[in-house]
């Protein structure tokens, strides 16, 4: 069995180690990233507190094509319309449900 006996040289490249790991210490607390991460959740809080049950209605180009994209908060579904008219159907639908 063999004994491990620190030598000066390991001692002092142990030094250099810590001294080189010491300037790495000061970004663990970055106000920016905190911020931001805090204005996520404000907003993930705010959008879910005023959702209520009304139907979130946006519209894309796939193309050349027109695509209306509907989510359903009730439902939990999102519905994809390529006809405005069959969009407005399906909101005249859903109100008298």
């Amino acid at each position: 069995m063999s004994t491990y006996t620190p030598t000066s040289t390991d001692l002092l490249q142990r030094g250099q180690f810590d001294a080189l790991t010491v300037g790495s210490r000061h970004t663990v607390y970055e106000p920016s990233r905190i911020g931001s991460g805090l204005k996520a959740v404000a907003t993930a809080l705010m959008t879910w507190l005023s959702t209520g049950t009304e139907p979130h209605i946006s519209k894309f180009m796939q193309g050349n094509t027109e695509v209306w994209k509907a989510y359903d908060p009730v439902g939990d579904r999102t519905l994809y319309f390529y006809e405005e008219d069959e969009l407005r159907a399906w909101l005249d639908h859903r109100f008298y449900q």
